[in-house]
C-alpha cells in the first residue's frame, strides 16, 4: 500500500516494535526501496493499549503521518490523547490487518 506523506510517495511496511511487540508502521520511500522516511508509531510498552490500538508519533520525522494514514484508512482518527512530558501521544485504532501483511 502506498500513501502520500509530506509530498513524498511512500509505501507502508509493517514490522513489530522491539520493546512492546506492538505493530510498527514504517514509511518507506516508494522511489528508492529500502530508504526509511519515518516510523509512524511509537514503541511505548508503558502505555495501556488495546491489541488493535497504536501510538502515533506526530513530531520529528513522523510529523504529518497521522493525516496521511487516516486519509488512507490505515488508522482511525485519534481515539484519545495521552499527555506526555515531551509531546502528546495520539492513540488510534488500526483499520487494517497488520498481522497478516495488509500492505
Amino acid at each position: 500500500m502506498c500513501i502520500l506523506f509530506n509530498q513524498r510517495r511512500c509505501r507502508i511496511q509493517w514490522s513489530r516494535h522491539r520493546l512492546s511487540g506492538r505493530p510498527a508502521i514504517l514509511l518507506i520511500e516508494a522511489q528508492s526501496p529500502g530508504a526509511l522516511v519515518a516510523v509512524a508509531t511509537l514503541d511505548r510498552p508503558d502505555l495501556d493499549l488495546a491489541p488493535e490500538e497504536v501510538a502515533i508519533a506526530e513530531f520529528g520525522p513522523a510529523a504529518g503521518a497521522l493525516a496521511a494514514l487516516v486519509e488512507a484508512d490505515v488508522i482511525s482518527p485519534p481515539l484519545r490523547v495521552i499527555d506526555d512530558e515531551d509531546q502528546p501521544i495520539l492513540i488510534c485504532r488500526l483499520q487494517v490487518d497488520a498481522v497478516n501483511g495488509a500492505d
